[in-house]
């Protein structure tokens, strides 16, 4: 519509202005070189309309020649990048494919076709890892950081060579200076704080993991999580250096962020049974075995108090007496728990007395199906007694010892472990063991092992930073 009105208002234009030289009459003469020539007003504007016109085409075809050389190279250099970058989107496709020939083959095509560009570069860094040329990729990734704009690409490359070479120390410089390039990135965040902890570096990783709660790169759980984890770190060297007061301290943070956290937990009590707080150690471990219910804090509740039984007014004849009953008042804590039944079994067991234990384990086995290693041992124990069946001890330890006791899985690397650590024995990633009851480690060992997707050779893994938390008690 808008250019409808502006042809229509220039056309009138053009029509007034001829009607206005119509009604202008006038004659125009000139004498050039012998020549003269007489014309009218219009015909000389025509003329030289006519001569501009042909004037400017002139000039037009001038341009066009002189620049010919330079629009030709710039024709050839539009479709080397047009061909160049289809050559950059085959590449990547193979990659997310797992296909390291067509990958290759697309990014030699791509840093012929693009010279220096940084996404050829890293297509070509790219190709290298995926058909594990570590050396080459290690080229292309090292030759990124000379230049800004590529630097980050460049460190995360490296970082991830380092980290399948088992390299620790220049994982954990190069995750330093990751960070450094930017800050705010998550997987970095993650990456430096499982490396750090790794290294025993437990005040840094506290204040790198403060960093990476603030950005969401952890979430609330798991950051609470390993805050406690980091602090019973701190907490179990200070105890070894001697300094209790510290450890004292960092153990009770810890044991605020998680109160599941059953090795801070025994570890405290057992501080405060050493200087003279049986009290406090109790009320500690029975406040812990009111929500997770553990044969450590079982064990470390008898001793806290075999320890302070003078302290703590307890009025019975006899040690054996004196367990069974600690073991009971546990019991009634948590009365319908198979470690309930299990503690009151072997205190029962331990001081002779076989009829209790095995009404305890008979009531413990009712709530295990199929039951543990432990409750078989047990059983097994009891039917060794005088008076007992050697074919039932046989059989008890045969179902013992297929019975799967529980165990740890890394969330990482998908290892077992038959005892809680920091670190996974394995991979080495920080706070990825999870308890698992039997019949779940049973499945989970039936169960084919995920292969990791392909196309994923630049993002470093941080083991166990999304994975999902197991109920159980963390030991």
């Amino acid at each position: 519509m808008i250019r409808a009105v502006a042809f229509i208002l220039q056309a009138g234009l053009v029509v007034a202005a001829v009607v206005w030289l119509a009604d202008q009459p006038g004659t125009v003469a000139i004498e050039w070189l012998g020549w003269r020539i007489d014309t009218s007003v219009g015909m000389m504007l025509l003329a030289l309309a006519l001569a501009a016109g042909a004037a400017w085409g002139a000039l037009r075809a001038l341009s066009a020649l002189l620049s010919a050389p330079s629009d030709m190279l710039s024709w050839r250099r539009s479709t080397r990048m047009q061909k160049g970058y289809r050559a950059l989107t085959r590449g990547m496709v193979a990659i997310a494919a797992g296909d390291p020939v067509d990958a290759t083959k697309q990014a030699k095509v791509a840093q012929d076709l693009l010279r220096d560009d940084p996404l050829a570069l890293l297509l070509a860094a790219e190709a290298a890892q995926l058909s594990g040329d570590g050396e080459v990729a290690r080229k292309h990734f090292g030759s990124m950081l000379d230049e800004p704009d590529t630097e980050f690409l460049g460190v995360r490359g490296l970082l991830v060579q380092a980290l399948r070479a088992g390299d620790e120390t220049e994982a954990l410089a190069l995750a330093r200076r990751a960070v450094a390039l930017r800050p705010r990135t998550a997987w970095a965040l993650r990456v430096l704080l499982d490396l750090q902890a790794r290294a025993g570096q437990w005040i840094e990783a506290g204040e790198t993991l403060q960093v990476a709660a603030r950005e969401h790169a952890l979430d609330a759980a798991a950051a609470r999580r390993k805050r406690a984890l980091l602090l019973f770190m701190r907490g179990a060297e200070a105890e070894r250096s001697g300094h209790a007061l510290d450890a004292r301290q960092l153990l009770r943070e810890a044991v605020t962020h998680d109160p599941a956290l059953v090795p801070a937990l025994t570890k405290l009590a057992a501080l405060y049974a050493d200087e003279g707080r049986f009290r406090a150690s109790v009320k500690l471990l029975e406040r812990a075995w009111t929500e997770t219910p553990a044969v450590e804090i079982a064990q470390a509740y008898l001793k806290a108090r075999a320890r302070g039984r003078g302290f703590l007014g307890t009025k019975l004849d006899g040690d054996g007496g004196a367990a069974i009953k600690f073991a009971e008042r546990l019991e009634k804590l948590r009365p319908d728990h198979p470690e309930s039944m299990l503690a009151v079994a072997e205190a029962a067991l331990l001081h002779g007395d076989h009829v209790l234990a095995r009404r305890k384990l008979d009531a413990a086995q009712a709530t295990q199906v199929p039951p543990s290693a432990r409750l078989c041992r047990l059983m097994a124990q009891i039917e060794g007694a005088p008076g007992g069946n050697a074919a039932n001890v046989r059989r008890w330890l045969e179902r013992a010892a297929d019975a799967s006791a529980p165990v740890w899985t890394c969330t990482a690397c998908g290892a077992l472990a038959d005892r809680w650590a920091p670190t996974c024995g394995t991979c080495r990633s920080f706070d990825t063991l999870r308890r698992h009851e039997p019949h779940a480690v049973a499945d989970e060992r039936a169960a084919p092992a995920a292969s990791p997707a392909p196309g994923t050779a630049l993002a470093p893994l941080t083991p166990g930073a999304n994975a999902p938390v197991t109920t159980g008690a963390k030991t």
